[in-house]
């Protein structure tokens, strides 16, 4: 894979989220990397990551130690995926309630969702009927693969800016996967 294809090469602070504070988007992931020399450099630039005066400075307003910092890196095959998105078991702006899963999606890569560069539909689905609620925003950019490595942000085709990013029939499916790992998981 490292020669043929291309691979995500992604942060993971090992503290980097909790009850009390969330490291998201400070950490550094490259999309669309390949070969080896670019590959082991993401790596390095990953581990940086760690060491960075944003994440430096976030630490210490949330009274986290600023050492012996660890950092996990994944390298994984990259999916050039049509939609993107996230799922929560359990809404994460309705902790008290347990009635639905909460799904965000964007068309193209994931990046725009993650980054909070890009608007996403939102998905309430009822953990028990399966009705689906959602909430359509205008989706006129994605982030797509460049020819060369990494993403670059395009345009979308005008009659897709006001669809849904998931059919109503998806959204259920991954509702159900949600439960399933939920009763597996914990």
């Amino acid at each position: 894979t490292f020669s043929t294809g291309f691979v995500a090469v992604r942060s993971s602070g090992t503290d980097e989220d909790s009850a009390s504070h969330s490291f998201a988007g400070q950490f550094e992931s490259y999309l669309f990397q390949s070969g080896i020399d670019q590959i082991l450099s993401s790596i390095k630039h990953c581990w940086c990551s760690c060491f960075s005066e944003r994440v430096m400075s976030h630490r210490l307003d949330v009274g986290m130690s600023t050492k012996d910092l660890k950092m996990a890196v994944i390298v994984q095959v990259m999916v050039n995926s049509e939609v993107s998105g996230v799922a929560f078991s359990r809404h994460p702006l309705k902790p008290v309630s347990s009635d639905c899963v909460f799904i965000e999606a964007v068309y193209g890569l994931g990046e725009g969702l993650v980054s909070g560069e890009l608007e996403a539909d939102r998905y309430e689905v009822s953990r028990k009927s399966l009705e689906v609620m959602v909430e359509v925003v205008d989706k006129s950019e994605m982030f797509v693969q460049c020819d060369e490595g990494g993403v670059v942000k395009v345009k979308v085709d005008e009659e897709k800016v006001k669809e849904k990013a998931l059919s109503d029939e998806i959204a259920r499916d991954i509702t159900q996967l949600m439960m399933k790992l939920e009763d597996k998981m914990g």
